[in-house]
């Protein structure tokens, strides 16, 4: 096993935690990535927190953004059920000035897993429902997840993807020929497992699907050995995570059995402007 240990010194818990995942997937599957001469290279990078990005990492890029608990599953919830488009904003201050302009918009989001009151919906996936959503624009702020979206926009294409629409979400972001960043988004700038996980299995979807040569990052390695080690058992273990505890502790652990659905659904919701605004909707 490779010896991580004169890398821990002086480092916080969240890096240390990263640093092992990090050294136990190279150890045992950076095998699986071997690169090819001669053949076409498609690069793919697992970034592990919003706050970790940078203009050079998504330029000329593709940019999945994952968010499993919760945003992706709700934006990926609210276009399944025939919601317009979506309009991510950062601030709650910004989503009631928008709907100040636009008065049949609907107001959803949360703050720390909690709906922000006087909104019409918060950051459940299973609230987004054809009858409360069929038809309308929904104005959404999320603690991390339209963050992550406006960050990433630096891109070439920004795509949302999850469990729910994984092979969907990786057949789309194939077909744009440009190398590939998945935005693992995390808890308040921290690494979150069930980002994480859910970006190995893109991976795995990735390297399933693209028969050329794959180049990744040594955190997408590490995050492709973390979802093949726990692929059988992945549920289980999110709900033990950090974010997992909380949501089950708000009442809403169905959110998170909806929310690790591998392929529910066969959809891309994929980011773009739109005159004033930043959207989210399906292609037509």
């Amino acid at each position: 096993m490779f010896n991580v240990g004169f890398l821990l010194i002086g480092k916080t818990p969240n890096q240390i935690y990263m640093h092992i995942l990090i050294a136990v997937g190279l150890n045992i599957y950076k095998g699986c990535f071997l690169s090819k001469k001669g053949v076409y290279k498609m690069k793919v990078d697992v970034i592990p927190t919003v706050d970790e990005i940078k203009i050079e990492d998504v330029y000329q890029r593709t940019v999945v953004i994952v968010d499993i608990l919760r945003t992706s599953s709700t934006i990926i919830s609210a276009l399944t059920h025939d919601c317009i488009h979506i309009i991510p904003v950062e601030t709650v201050i910004e989503a009631k000035q928008l709907k100040n302009h636009h008065p049949n918009y609907l107001v959803a989001g949360d703050r720390f897993n909690k709906k922000i009151p006087g909104f019409d919906l918060g950051n459940s996936p299973l609230s987004y429902t054809t009858a409360s959503v069929s038809g309308k624009t929904i104005i959404l702020t999320t603690t991390n997840g339209t963050r992550a979206i406006q960050k990433a926009l630096k891109g070439e294409n920004v795509l949302i993807g999850g469990f729910l629409n994984g092979t969907k979400c990786i057949e789309k972001a194939l077909s744009l020929k440009k190398d590939i960043v998945l935005l693992a988004v995390g808890e308040r700038g921290k690494f979150s497992f069930e980002d994480g996980i859910a970006s190995g299995f893109l991976l795995d979807i990735i390297k399933n699907n693209f028969q050329d040569n794959l180049e990744v990052n040594d955190f997408g390695i590490a995050m492709y050995g973390l979802y093949k080690f726990y692929e059988n058992n992945f549920i289980d273990v999110i709900k033990q995570t950090t974010s997992g505890k909380k949501i089950k502790q708000l009442g809403h652990e169905e959110d998170i059995d909806f929310s690790c659905q591998k392929n529910l659904y066969s959809i891309c919701p994929y980011v773009h402007y739109n005159q004033q605004n930043i959207v989210i909707s399906l292609e037509d």
